[in-house]
């Protein structure tokens, strides 16, 4: 009898099979690295934490010592980690230049002259009220230059939220106003969280086209008597575009006493005219090019098979902070050092002890990693920014960054950012977790306000670690004793795993541009900032010579597409906002509604167009 053997269809079956099982391995995270053999130092973290939050380093803020005595530490503990210089020249430092303003000049100056409000000139009328510099009158750090002569208006507490607008009877064109200090811990309108609120409504003044804003030093019965915040120094490119500073409140109450009956009360309500009152003023910023340290190491991969000497991954976390608070405090008159120790020694500490675990285990990596400590992330994610200006020519296939990660919970939430922008990465962040027992919960957004977004910007694959919002943040409150250690360390452990599969993997995370967009306008527990109405972009981080935000990306299907913007275009105008820089473009955002259609101008190739976008919702 003729039989017909099953042999080469159970062969073919078989290849087929086999063909599928490596088509589904051929992705990152298929097959994901063992546990590390080291354990968790939780002693070396806190050391770590306890130098950097320390009282010698005044808060790491910019341009100053005690983040210069950082780096210097870090560069250290880079080396005692086994880290190779990855600076030029064989430096672990990767300096930029930034322009700040260092403090006022001797030119600024606060008047307040009572009689004719017309009068030709300050002091011609009955009375003048001078604010010394330096002790009556302090500019805001992120003040615009410039002289001013206005009559005045007292706007309360200058909130221009939608139900509850100060000035919705009262046009402050061409005027100076005088607003309360924010309540403690005070957010931006409709916003919890870290935006600050004397910068957000100096945002919306300028939009009614006010001509300075002056802020009123805490209450007398305030620890510190009439405390005014330090100058804090800040770059030229994030100023806001008028006059702004703080003013002692003795000096209002001596110019209030002489307008007469009384009737102003420094308390909150509808914003009025402060009745013969003008305020002359200017405010000049000294200048000052400093050059801030990146500190940057690498970990040189050496398997003894596969190696790829072209592809890189990367660790990285700010160590800057907010040296003795000021303007981006969460107090800003109250005269303190900020120690960070959370906002972001943790996160410092945490790749500090992620690269002695890896460096054990050279023989697994396939790729170099790069371990970078950024400066000026509390200025706008200048060093990340600056970064990855200097390093276009490496590819990097994977960011993972650490900020604020040392306060875990009793329920053990750790918080990911940015996992949409690469296709694997979910899955993969989601695997290593469970083995740390880790409640993971994952944002459906990749954009969100710290390093990772500079490499978001450059189309690198990036995910960021979070614990958690917490009372103390930009606080001086934020001090090592709170941080959990034993969390901390089980955040090192699964983050030198994930950095190790980055780095050992054959294959590279798939960039999904279509997920890299800023985020939605509700915050979760976990992130206390949002964004307002959708727009759908990734701004890059670098300044724009001129002013303005340049778009790195746009989303597909995002309002912004729909509108026609593309990436590269520079952002100038959205409805009635001029956008000199991203505060301007994240407040604008904030101000509107999705469903509201604005007009939006954007500088594309030396030419400014007008497009007309329609902002969405998420």
């Amino acid at each position: 009898m003729n039989k017909t053997s099953p042999r080469p269809l159970g062969r073919a079956l078989t290849l087929v099979l086999l063909s599928l099982v490596l088509g589904a391995c051929a992705r990152f995270g298929a097959s994901l690295p063992a546990k590390l053999d080291a354990k968790p130092d939780t002693v070396q973290l806190r050391k770590d934490v306890e130098y950097l939050a320390a009282e010698r380093l005044e808060g790491r803020g910019l341009a100053s010592q005690g983040l210069e005595q950082a780096a210097k530490y870090l560069v250290k503990r880079f080396a005692e980690a086994g880290l190779e210089p990855g600076g030029p020249e064989g430096s672990y430092y990767e300096r930029f230049d930034v322009v700040i303003a260092k403090g006022p000049g001797v030119r600024t100056s606060v008047a307040f002259a009572v009689g004719e409000p017309d009068a030709p000139e300050a002091g011609a009328g009955k009375e003048v009220v001078f604010g010394v510099r330096g002790y009556d009158f302090v500019p805001a750090g992120f003040s615009s230059e410039g002289e001013f002569r206005a009559p005045l208006v007292f706007g309360g507490s200058c909130s221009t939220a939608a139900g509850s607008d100060d000035f919705e009877k009262l046009d402050v064109t061409g005027k100076a106003v005088l607003c309360l200090p924010p309540a403690s811990g005070a957010a931006t309108q409709g916003h919890p969280g870290p935006a600050n609120p004397d910068r957000y409504r100096a945002f919306n003044l300028r939009q009614k086209k006010a001509v300075a804003v002056l802020i009123i030093s805490a209450a007398k019965d305030s620890e510190d008597g009439e405390p005014l915040p330090d100058f804090r120094p800040s770059p030229m490119n994030t100023e806001i575009g008028i006059p702004v500073g703080y003013v002692r409140r003795s000096v209002v109450e001596r110019m209030l006493a002489s307008v007469g009956d009384g009737a102003i009360k420094l308390q909150p309500g509808p914003a009025i005219d402060v009745p013969e009152v003008t305020v002359s003023g200017q405010v000049e910023l000294m200048r000052e090019a400093i050059s801030t340290p990146n500190v940057v190491g690498v970990l040189r991969a050496s398997a003894p098979v596969g190696k790829i000497d072209d592809e890189f991954a990367l660790l990285g976390a700010h160590y800057d902070h907010l040296g003795w608070g000021g303007a981006g405090s969460m107090v800003p008159d109250e005269r303190a050092i900020h120690p960070g120790a959370d906002d972001n020694a943790s996160g410092v500490a945490v790749l500090l002890e992620a690269a002695r675990l890896l460096s054990a285990h050279p023989e697994r990596l396939k790729r170099d990693v790069y371990f970078v400590a950024f400066a000026g992330e509390e200025e706008g994610l200048l060093g990340s920014a600056a970064f990855v200006k200097a390093n276009k020519a490496r590819d990097f296939v994977g960011m993972v960054n650490l900020d604020m990660v040392g306060r875990l919970g009793d329920k053990r939430r750790l918080y990911v950012f940015g996992a949409p922008s690469g296709k694997e990465f979910t899955d993969v962040v989601e695997s290593l977790a469970s083995a740390y027992d880790f409640k993971l919960e994952v944002s459906g957004e990749s954009y969100g306000p710290s390093d990772h977004a500079s490499f978001l910007a450059a189309e690198v694959p990036s995910v960021h670690f979070f614990t958690g919002a917490h009372s103390d943040y930009h606080r001086p409150s934020d001090t090592p004793e709170k941080l959990n250690y034993e969390g901390m360390g089980d955040v090192a452990a699964m983050t030198a795993r994930m950095v190790l599969a980055l780095a050992s993997d054959p294959y590279r995370p798939t960039w999904a541009p279509d997920l890299g967009a800023e985020p939605k306008g509700g915050e979760g527990e976990g992130d206390l900032r949002g964004y307002g109405a959708w727009f759908g972009s990734v701004p890059d981080f670098a300044p724009v010579e001129g002013g303005g935000v340049r778009l790195a990306a746009i989303r597909p299907g995002s309002p912004a597409e729909v509108a026609g913007v593309k990436a590269g275009d520079v952002l100038r105008k959205l409805g009635p906002h001029e956008i000199r820089n991203l505060y301007d473009f994240t407040y604008a955002l904030r101000s509107h509604q999705p469903g509201e259609t604005l007009d939006v101008f954007v500088e594309r190739e030396g030419k400014l167009l007008k497009l007309e976008v329609t902002l969405g919702a998420r």
